[in-house]
């Protein structure tokens, strides 16, 4: 029999989800990345009478999965109509992507086809968990059972017996079996197996072990885990906002001569900040465009920041720019127009739209289908005449718009 290798990231015995449940394939990524698959949402349908359980086998995940994707759903009976996240992306283990690969702490298992190019992702519960296996532990399938049968320890059925329900010393193979309709054996202690438990897939439990002050009798139940979900929102900055409030007045100074000067060797700067990548075009804007001195106003603020990183998120100079929060800063800090932080199909909701014949220098620009965004409007760009625009690209630079990318993907022009 050909061993099949597998690994254990965490500890505990694993619990397989069961057959109702199904594994979802993903493609494997390229070499250096661990990304795959990604997040998507569904409505509950009108007189919902499933439990959350019942969406998470559909879709392939364990329960807890699901709970930390969906904070404050109803665990029992997801309301009519509401909108549940699938959280089918996930970075793979970063461990050699060869036979099983069991995740205990994200509740998943990895299984990696011989000579294929996927991954079958599955979810799992735990089955006796404080029973603890070596860390990063490494070993291999001894055999596998279709139809196993389940040998009860005396502890529980001595546990059924107080709730007044016997065991019999060995359950045979069927639905009433809660190892499932397969096992598989790694070592002589554990099994990677099924259930007949739908509500068990992507939990934890834990064993407590009391002992009866009169008797002297010890038990053993397990029991839920209580666990938290932290929610956590990460801030992009750049290299100057992390490194000038570290620094003290006079080696900010020297910082900041630094920067202006690149110390006389600006070959070492390339790429670091603002230099080094491909800034689009050279451009230069008109002077009779610069007479109107809302649109000067507009270029004095924006050519600050040409060079400057795409940043997803990014809204201020502390942060960089992603294409929407560029333009609300440029036209804010300009004083040209308030443009309170809000996305491409935002700004495209207070413009009044105009046709391309009508645009002029400082009017907004708007692109569609640039990526998967929620509405019709996925980037947007300042007009700065001749057929160009100012945007954050990667980097913020100008960009003819006539070219056939941008031709392909125009939306709207508008003005505020």
């Amino acid at each position: 029999m050909t061993m099949r290798r597998v690994k254990l990231l965490c500890t505990a015995l694993m619990l397989l989800a069961s057959h109702g449940a199904l594994a979802v394939s993903y493609p494997l990524p390229p070499e250096g990345s661990r990304l795959v698959g990604s997040a998507f949402t569904i409505a509950v349908p009108d007189n919902n009478t499933q439990p959350l359980e019942s969406f998470a086998a559909q879709y392939g995940q364990g329960l807890s999965n699901m709970l930390e994707a969906n904070p404050g759903v109803d665990v029992y009976l997801p309301r009519s109509g509401s909108t549940l996240t699938i959280p089918q992306q996930l970075i793979l283990p970063d461990t050699v992507r060869e036979g099983i690969v069991i995740n205990v702490a994200e509740m998943r298992l990895y299984y990696y086809p011989p000579l294929g190019n996927s991954v079958e992702v599955l979810p799992i519960g735990i089955g006796q968990a404080g029973r603890e296996t070596p860390r990063n532990w490494v070993t291999a399938v001894e055999r596998k059972q279709e139809g196993p049968t389940w040998v009860p320890t005396a502890n529980t059925r001595r546990e059924y017996a107080k709730e007044g329900k016997t065991l019999p010393a060995m359950v045979p193979p069927g639905p009433d079996n809660p190892m499932g309709l397969y096992a598989i054996y790694i070592g002589r202690l554990y099994a990677i197996h099924g259930t007949n438990a739908n509500f068990g897939i992507g939990l934890r439990v834990s064993q407590e072990t009391s002992t009866d002050p009169e008797t002297g009798e010890t038990t053993t139940e397990e029991v839920p885990y209580e666990y938290y979900i932290l929610n956590v929102t990460l801030t992009n900055k750049t290299l100057p906002a992390v490194i000038l409030p570290r620094l003290n007045e006079q080696q900010r100074e020297i910082y900041t001569v630094m920067q202006q000067l690149k110390g006389n060797k600006p070959y070492l700067w390339e790429g670091i900040y603002n230099g080094g990548e491909d800034t689009g075009p050279s451009y230069e804007i008109p002077g009779e465009a610069l007479d109107d001195p809302a649109f000067a106003a507009l270029m004095e603020e924006a050519t600050k920041y040409i060079g400057w990183p795409y940043v997803w998120g990014g809204s201020s100079p502390s942060t960089s720019f992603d294409c929407s929060g560029f333009v609300c800063w440029v036209y804010t800090a300009s004083g040209v127009h308030n443009l309170p932080r809000t996305t491409a199909q935002g700004i495209y909701n207070q413009c009044a739209i105009i046709s391309p014949s009508e645009a002029k220098p400082g009017d907004i620009i708007f692109f569609t289908g640039t990526y998967d965004s929620p509405g019709p409007v996925s980037h947007v760009g300042i007009y700065v005449g001749d057929g160009m625009m100012l945007h954050c690209g990667s980097p913020i630079q100008y960009a003819n718009i006539n070219s056939s990318y941008w031709q392909t993907h125009f939306y709207a022009f508008g003005r505020l």
